[in-house]
């Protein structure tokens, strides 16, 4: 039975391998391709060395004039790109200088110099600007701030300076006024 099986198999081998094309069956169409495209190739080549010969020709062939006036287009270009990055590079740098300059403008605004304008005071003792009422217990000298000056108090503190008022232009023709000088205040 098990010949008998081994036979069958084998024969069932045979005729599936007659139904399969041979080597040669398989190649014989590839072959028949590369031999059409061989021949083809030397023509497609010497068709191709043609047209460019004929485009070169149009050109003007590869005479010095020629060349130079592909060289003076391509300069043409580069420096059109140049200029236009140029132009690019100076539009950047002037937004940016034109943002730096509301940063600057912000930072004035915020800073202290104009909160002592509109009224506010800074105060400081101690080398630091104090914030709290309970940061100034204990010292002897506190130096405030105000929009036109500085004003120390405390024990050993200069007297508070004083800026004098500018005096209105005399018009012409009249004698100017008298101001009275200022007190000097006591020394006791």
């Amino acid at each position: 039975a098990l010949s008998r099986m081994l036979e069958q198999r084998g024969q069932r081998l045979r005729d599936l391998a007659r139904a399969l094309p041979s080597p040669e069956q398989l190649l014989a169409e590839h072959s028949q391709k590369l031999d059409h495209l061989s021949i083809r190739l030397p023509r497609a080549l010497t068709g191709l060395t043609q047209r460019k010969r004929v485009q070169l020709g149009e050109r003007g062939g590869l005479r010095p004039s020629v060349l130079l006036q592909g060289l003076r287009v391509s300069r043409q270009r580069l420096e059109r790109q140049v200029d236009l990055l140029a132009r690019i590079s100076r539009q950047q740098m002037r937004d940016r200088r034109t943002h730096l300059d509301q940063i600057d403008r912000m930072r004035e605004t915020l800073g202290y110099k104009n909160t002592l304008q509109r009224g506010y005071t800074v105060v400081r003792g101690g080398g630091k600007v104090l914030t709290d009422k309970a940061q100034a217990v204990g010292l002897e000298v506190l130096e405030i701030e105000f929009r036109d000056g500085r004003l120390s108090i405390g024990a050993g503190s200069a007297p508070p300076e004083t800026k004098p008022e500018p005096a209105a232009p005399a018009k012409p023709g009249k004698k100017p006024k008298k101001t009275k000088p200022p007190e000097q205040g006591s020394l006791f």
